[in-house]
């Protein structure tokens, strides 16, 4: 129509098929210059990259087939719809009262042959027979196989009975010297068992850094499994009721 557009584009994605945008005239920048105003020189456009893409041309027709014009109205088509297909639920198993109506129903019918037991049943019976063999074996060997320490255990559970414990800081306060037992080690430490004069036992632990000075490598290098030694107490750790200590 013969129009003259203006715009700041370079219309890099129009180059490839109108080699014309380069002509001389075709682009006029302009630049505004301090105390003298707006400058208007000619330009070249941007030179965009090629794509190896061929871009689709939009091409639209009435529905006479005619091409159309400047003020033809457009309706667009509706896109056909698609009919999805319904897919299956698996069949869920029966429920208690499906179950009852089965066993009355079943009743009511003449005896038949003994039902051959189901491949699930059995396995449950050999594993409940695996199980129960498990427990004698174990029940056996209890008394052979020593349990570790409590401390030795991770997390953040109470080492020593509540009432135990209460009764270990009662009897002794920090400094205090006690005299324990080592009943078992671990990588940074021992295990330290103390007697109360009732005659029950609270484990407390002794770190490597307090086992001398300069501290050994390993626990096992200062103290040996069974020794009687004198320990003095550090710190109390009330929430998971164990005490730290270190050789007097």
């Amino acid at each position: 129509i013969d129009a003259i557009v203006l715009s700041n584009d370079s219309f890099q994605e129009f180059q490839e098929e109108h080699p014309w945008l380069f002509q001389p005239g075709r682009l006029i920048g302009g630049k505004p210059v301090p105390s003298v105003g707006w400058v208007f020189t000619e330009r070249l456009p941007v030179r965009g990259t090629k794509s190896p893409h061929t871009v689709k041309k939009l091409t639209v027709a009435l529905p006479n087939g005619a091409a159309p014009s400047i003020g033809a109205t457009i309706t667009p088509a509706k896109a056909p719809k698609v009919t999805r297909v319904a897919k299956s639920k698996p069949t869920k198993a029966p429920t208690k009262v499906a179950a009852k109506v089965a066993g009355k129903v079943a009743k009511s019918d003449p005896p038949a042959k003994a039902a051959v037991t189901p491949k699930k049943t059995l396995a449950k019976k050999i594993l409940v027979k695996k199980a129960a063999k498990t427990t004698k074996s174990a029940a056996k060997t209890s008394n052979v196989v020593v349990e570790p320490a409590v401390a030795l255990r991770r997390g953040r559970q109470p080492v020593n009975p509540e009432s135990v414990f209460m009764s270990f800081v009662g009897a002794y306060r920090i400094r205090s010297h006690v005299k324990g037992e080592v009943i078992a080690f671990t990588s940074h430490g021992a295990i330290i068992g103390v007697v109360l004069a009732d005659g029950q036992r609270v484990e407390c632990y002794a770190p490597t850094t307090a086992l001398g000075s300069p501290p050994p490598a390993r626990a096992r290098d200062a103290l040996k499994r069974g020794d009687q030694r004198d320990f003095r107490l550090t710190s109390v750790d009330r929430e998971r009721r164990i005490a730290e200590v270190s050789l007097a």
